[in-house]
């Protein structure tokens, strides 16, 4: 057999370009040093990153209002249009979906990982057998859940559809910044982020098979408008210059992808031979940062006020290159992404998702744990002391994506868990709640910056934990990190034992684990204490809290009214409540409410993220079909 030759390159390529990824250690940040290179963007689009870096008189350089933005989010009828900026979105949408720049970024070594980890994935599918596409045809079908939001947006947008679908999609994109950079004072920065960088949505969803159900790119464009406006400085034209370059990755990517797919097993075994064996999560994670658009999507908000004193003027975020634990725990941005798409990825064939390579390099071994391995991760940079800055603002994105995923329609965690625990009585008992005994699971990590090693074995181990050290770490996310003594840290260690010992000892009875949801507001109040509780918001998230552990992280029963679309806005829309806080105030309360969610979410014993892979662990031990 001859040397099998996939998109531009042949097995001898690849196996070259990967040696010089070894050896060159290639800064993931530079799109130079990656070999993306942007030589064929052209010159009008050249000319737009120059004006969107200049700051335009205004202090600072990095991430900055030019203009105030018309747009309040939740009440605008429609986003607003002015021209002639429709036309440079436009040209930002054709610069990322031209010929010349997807032939441009499809040639270095991470276009040839790319490669690589499409393969190895799929050969993970063939050998996990027939109950991957078994399971795909019982989850719900990911997308099209901008129907389902837009019965909750009827009112505002007076039922006309067509303002209301770029209303839905900017709301949506804005609510995963704002949960994840919570130490902005200005909210409209973080809402700005999302209207420039719709780029990254528009190439991702046009056309795909879980599109969000918004249209065409003309919808983007408006969503584009207000952010090329009224945003400048050098990280706002950095990242804009990557979001281009990252979607024309992306999409020539899915095209390789769809081409391996259709490859006979044994072609996919000695194309990874020829290239010199699986991808390694060395490898895949720096694809991954562009093909999941990381890059672009840190850079913007981290050039604004709150993070830029962690950032170059470009909106690097300079300790990731430092510390292990800060680049690790980062990387959670997409992981929690591959636990709840694993059956979707599964499904259409989809190469970057760190779950399936690690099955079908390592099989069930490189998954078991992975969820608890997360929840780790974000505590480990929490209680790092290494001295470089940045930790707690690094894990609080982590806190946040973590809910944000929980709870967001899209990708219907919630709904993929009752379809499977109601499909038979074996799928109950996989996907279903823990035993009491077996709640109190943690795992340690190896240091460094990676979750497996060269073979994609895990660098976790599974242990035991008791209340004590699950109450350090609850606590440790609610609060800053320079409260570790003092009346507030008391009663919140206090009422976290309180809280996680119910939790453990708990039955599975629905009703009596609902109950629950109070002890987990009372650690929230009990962290917030020393802000003002008499604010209307702090009531409103308190509710949220009790809902988000009933619906979400509990589910079942009679009377649980609530509905994926409905919880998800009534929780962002209380979430942005808090930046009407004084600003100090206001990162207090956002960072103990997402901190009491998420563990809420990890920490309880009922993490519905570790149910997904501990049943997926299962069936590739037993197989779907031979319970079905």
């Amino acid at each position: 057999m001859g040397a099998p030759m996939t998109g531009n390159f042949r097995a001898d390529q690849i196996a070259a370009l990967r040696h010089h990824l070894k050896m060159k250690q290639p800064d993931v940040w530079s799109i130079e040093a990656c070999g993306l290179s942007d030589s064929n963007i052209n010159d009008r689009f050249l000319k737009l990153l120059k004006k969107l870096a200049s700051p335009q008189g205004k202090n600072g350089p990095h991430t900055i209002f030019v203009k105030e933005p018309v747009y309040v989010p939740y009440e605008s009828a429609k986003v607003p249009e002015t021209t002639p900026f429709g036309e440079l979105c436009r040209l930002v949408i054709d610069t990322a979906l031209s010929d010349e720049l997807r032939f441009a970024v499809s040639s270095g070594p991470l276009a040839a990982m790319a490669v690589l980890a499409a393969a190895t994935a799929l050969i993970g599918k063939h050998r996990s057998g027939e109950w991957i596409d078994t399971i795909g045809t019982v989850i719900p079908e990911k997308g099209n859940e901008a129907k389902l939001l837009w019965q909750e947006y009827q009112q505002q947008c007076r039922g006309k559809l067509d303002n209301a679908l770029p209303v839905i999609i900017r709301n949506t994109f804005a609510s995963v910044f704002i949960w994840q950079f919570i130490r902005i004072a200005d909210e409209r920065i973080l809402d700005l982020c999302s209207s420039l960088l719709i780029v990254l949505i528009a190439v991702d969803n046009v056309g795909a098979h879980d599109d969000v159900g918004v249209g065409e790119y003309a919808t983007y464009i408006k969503v584009m408008n207000e952010g090329i406006t009224c945003l400048r400085g050098s990280a706002v034209a950095a990242g804009l210059r990557d979001a281009v370059v990252a979607g024309a990755f992306m999409k020539w990517r899915e095209m390789v992808t769809a081409g391996i797919e259709i490859m006979a097993v044994k072609e996919l075994e000695h194309l990874i031979l020829s290239c010199g064996g699986p991808v390694t999560p060395e490898e895949y994670l720096k694809m991954r940062w562009w093909d999941g658009f990381m890059v672009p999507y840190f850079r913007v908000p981290m050039g604004a006020d709150g993070y830029h004193h962690l950032a170059d003027k470009a909106g690097t975020f300079m300790s990731a290159r430092k510390c292990g634990k800060i680049k690790r725990v980062l990387d959670n941005t997409f992981r929690y992404n591959d636990i709840i798409d694993f059956f979707s990825d599964s499904k259409q064939g989809d190469g970057v998702n760190e779950l399936l390579v690690a099955l079908s390099v390592a099989g069930p071994i490189g998954m078991a744990g992975y969820a608890e391995a997360l929840a780790m991760i974000t505590d480990d940079a929490l209680a790092c002391d290494c001295g470089e800055a940045g930790h707690a603002e690094a894990a609080e994105s982590a806190i946040g994506i973590c809910v944000w995923y929980a709870i967001n329609p899209r990708y219907q965690l919630r709904r993929q868990l009752d379809v499977l625990c109601a499909a038979d009585e074996k799928s109950a008992q996989i996907f279903g709640f823990k035993l009491q005994e077996d709640r109190n699971v943690s795992c340690r990590i190896a240091d460094g910056d990676l979750l497996h090693t060269g073979e994609w074995l895990p660098l976790w181990e599974l242990c035991r934990t008791d209340i004590r050290e699950l109450v350090q770490r609850a606590v440790r996310r609610v609060l800053p990190g320079d409260i570790t003594e003092g009346p507030v840290y008391e009663r919140c260690c206090e009422v976290a034992a309180v809280t996680l010992k119910s939790c453990m000892t708990a039955g599975n009875d629905i009703k009596s684990l609902w109950a629950l949801a109070d002890q987990w507001c009372c650690f929230f109040d009990e962290a917030i204490s020393s802000h003002d509780q008499l604010h209307p918001v702090v009531n409103t998230l308190r509710n949220i809290i009790s809902g988000i552990w009933k619906h979400h992280i509990i589910g079942g029963g009679e009377g649980n009214n609530e509905t994926d679309a409905k919880l998800f806005i009534d929780a962002d829309k209380a979430f942005r409540s808090t930046y009407t806080l004084e600003p100090n105030r206001g990162v207090a309360v956002r960072r103990a409410f997402l901190g009491v969610l998420s563990g809420a979410i990890e920490l309880s014993g009922f993490n519905p993220y570790s149910r997904i892979v501990d049943g997926i662990v299962c069936l590739c031990n037993t197989g779907y079909n031979k319970h079905a």
